[in-house]
């Protein structure tokens, strides 16, 4: 029966749930693997696989098979990872071995930031900081070839998290710094636009100390990280809580601190919020300018005090914004 409805195109779709349903045998897999290669079956209907536990029947190798197969078809890398995720979690492993090891690394390595959903985002990096975390330098750079492509294709940051980002940032930030800072324009201009919404940015998740010893092996590397590292600390509320650390290491190493504090000046522009909350918002900021220049040379000293009268002109700048609101309402 199960053959039948594998070739039938009107039942084809819902063969890998039944499949699952009377799991049982060596043709199981046998019959999976020619699904899997069949035109009419879409690699979606697969994340059965995920939620009904097929994949507890398979050791490594054998679910190796059926995830290589899998990753040729259009869509197929989302499901591999979604089957690799809940594989690690109910059998509390950190990350895959042997022969798995390689599917996910594979299936890693297609990972499409064009297509791919923000859940499978999430999944994803857990696999992903796994792997990086075993400097599989390949895979890091694939990852982020996937996200140039990405960038290549926006002309803006989408104001969403993407914790794939992170891990790399986090894992791997020597390869993602060098390919998505200095290779690649739009990676870096899309990175830089992220800093207007800093409590989402996945530069946050890089390391101070990392990020010193990379922009170290280059005194314009110092700049470069300027671009994308916000100056402040940013609650869920959108509110200024501080001096990013980060930020504060890049002025205080950089040789010539004059491009690093002009790549922050992008840091000064506040973007929106509730109107009557703006002048409060841009107190906080001078006061943590206030304290950026306590103890500083006269260059850093004298660009805070510059940054907080620019700051300073901007309450006008939205008064007048709400007064002119109001009135095309009235």
């Amino acid at each position: 029966m199960l053959d039948a409805a594998a070739k039938d195109p009107i039942f084809a779709g819902v063969f890998v749930f039944l499949q699952i349903q009377v799991l049982s045998g060596a043709g199981a897999l046998q019959r999976l693997r020619q699904a899997l290669a069949a035109d009419h079956i879409s690699a979606a209907e697969f994340s059965h696989l995920i939620y009904a536990g097929l994949h507890r029947a398979f050791d490594d190798d054998a679910l190796a098979s059926v995830i290589d197969v899998l990753l040729t078809r259009p869509g197929g890398p989302q499901v591999a990872l979604g089957i690799l995720e809940m594989r690690m979690l109910e059998q509390g492993r950190d990350a895959p071995a042997g022969r798995l090891m390689e599917s996910c690394c594979d299936a890693l390595s297609r990972y499409d930031f064009r297509t791919t959903a923000d859940s499978m985002g999430v999944t994803a990096s857990r696999l992903a900081a796994s792997v990086l975390a075993t400097e599989r330098t390949d895979v890091a750079k694939a990852l982020c070839r996937s996200f140039v492509a990405w960038a290549k294709g926006n002309a803006a940051w989408i104001c969403e998290r993407n914790e794939i980002l992170e891990a790399l940032f986090r894992q791997a930030p020597n390869v993602t710094l060098t390919e998505l800072l200095l290779r690649s324009p739009e990676a870096r201009e899309r990175l830089a636009d992220a800093k207007r919404f800093a409590s989402w940015t996945p530069v946050v998740a890089l390391s101070v100390e990392a990020a010193v010893e990379w922009a170290g092996q280059e005194p314009s590397r110092f700049a470069a990280l300027a671009e994308v590292v916000p100056l402040f600390l940013i609650d869920r509320f959108d509110k200024a809580s501080g001096l990013n650390p980060l930020a504060v290491e890049l002025i205080r190493n950089s040789p010539n601190k004059a491009l690093v504090l002009d790549a922050f000046e992008r840091d000064l522009r506040i973007s929106g919020g509730l109107v009557s909350e703006i002048p409060l918002e841009i107190e906080r900021r001078q006061k943590l300018l206030a304290s950026l220049a306590d103890g500083a040379d006269a260059e850093v000293a004298d660009w805070s005090a510059k940054a907080a009268r620019e700051l300073g002109s901007q309450v006008s700048y939205w008064a007048n914004w709400a007064q002119e609101r109001h009135e095309r309402f009235e």
